[in-house]
């Protein structure tokens, strides 16, 4: 097993999870900025959203990562006891089922509501979130995201498309 590209393969991600998993910190707690001011609960200062956007988005990450890893066994188990031979793409199409993302969305607005509501205070009292305050505000911040992330990948494929279409080709 001499794969020249596999070691700059593995150095490249486990340098550019780190990095992207941080900037992707930063753009959620921009967007948890933007819902508490929207929901009227106050202003939270920057390392407070950050520290509880990073919270959240680890905790969900490895929970998720968990429940894909366990919805990959099943399914995979499922296929070779049967003696159906998948390749990867069909075991990941399994794995990341409808069922799978209802799940994980599930799981995810449960747990950044849980983390918001320990993490952060209505206003500039030292009263915490309730939970149902802290659900909104989860279903909110992720929409903002969401939207957030949508806009930019779509734009980014139009102005990439555009200006791929426009080339002269020889």
């Amino acid at each position: 097993m001499n794969n020249p590209t596999l070691l700059p393969t593995i150095l490249g991600t486990l340098i550019g999870i780190p990095f992207v998993f941080v900037i992707f910190c930063y753009a959620s707690a921009v967007c948890l900025h933007g819902a508490t001011k929207w929901l009227g609960f106050g202003r939270i200062q920057g390392s407070t959203a950050f520290k509880t956007a990073f919270t959240a988005l680890f905790v969900t990450t490895m929970i998720n990562f968990s429940i894909g890893l366990q919805f990959a066994s099943i399914f995979s188990n499922r296929f070779i006891s049967s003696g159906v031979r998948i390749d990867s793409f069909d075991a990941m199409r399994w794995a990341f089922s409808p069922m799978f993302t209802l799940i994980s969305l599930g799981t995810s607005l449960a747990l950044t509501a849980l983390i918001f509501s320990r993490m952060l205070y209505r206003g500039e009292s030292e009263k915490p979130l309730s939970f149902q305050d802290a659900l909104t505000l989860s279903a909110l911040h992720y929409a903002i995201l969401s939207a957030s992330i949508f806009l930019l990948v779509g734009s980014t494929v139009v102005f990439v498309y555009a200006v791929v279409s426009f080339m002269p080709f020889p």
